[in-house]
């Protein structure tokens, strides 16, 4: 379950790793949300910094990446970090 709440985290699976982004415990919490299922750990590191580029080019001061995406939109996160990637 920590997967879902840590700001990014991967869960192993049969097929290659499902990736959560957005996660939150605490005051605000909220589970992360599923960018992408059945990577290898080449394209999760890869979407990792993506993901953080993404986060420092997007974020407002002290605002957590859930935050982020929430503000923004998770689709346009999903396609922006996404893009990058493949």
């Amino acid at each position: 379950m920590d997967t879902l709440i840590n700001d990014f985290g991967f869960m192993g699976t049969p097929k290659g790793w499902s990736v959560y982004v957005g996660g939150n415990g605490g005051i605000n919490p909220r589970f992360g949300q599923k960018i992408a299922e059945n990577i290898t750990e080449e394209e999760g590191l890869r979407l990792l910094d993506r993901s953080i580029e993404w986060y420092k080019t997007n974020a407002k001061k002290n605002e957590r990446i859930g935050g982020t995406i929430e503000r923004v939109g998770f689709d346009k996160f999903k396609a922006e970090v996404l893009q990058a990637v493949h």
